[in-house]
């Protein structure tokens, strides 16, 4: 992990988030995970991005109900359009 870079655990839209890197003009990259997983299994991929591009922002959330997410009021299709 990288604790130099990342800002630690934030909300962006209600979710939580681990934000590295710096803001340079460029939009952030965004890690989204799969089912089953949360935020920190971008972790490593992120000392990678470090690696390829330094200071690259990205942010890593947790989907709803997952991770440190608070649950969905719903999980319908209709509800996650």
């Amino acid at each position: 992990m990288l604790e130099g870079t990342r800002a630690g655990i934030t909300r962006h839209g209600g979710l939580a988030a681990d934000v590295y890197g710096h803001s340079d003009g460029r939009a952030p990259l965004v890690f989204l995970h799969g089912y089953t997983f949360d935020r920190t299994m971008w972790r490593s991929s992120m000392a990678e991005l470090e690696t390829l591009d330094p200071g690259r922002r990205a942010i890593a959330l947790d989907l709803p109900g997952h991770g440190e997410s608070p649950d969905a009021l719903s999980y319908s299709f209709q509800a996650v359009l």
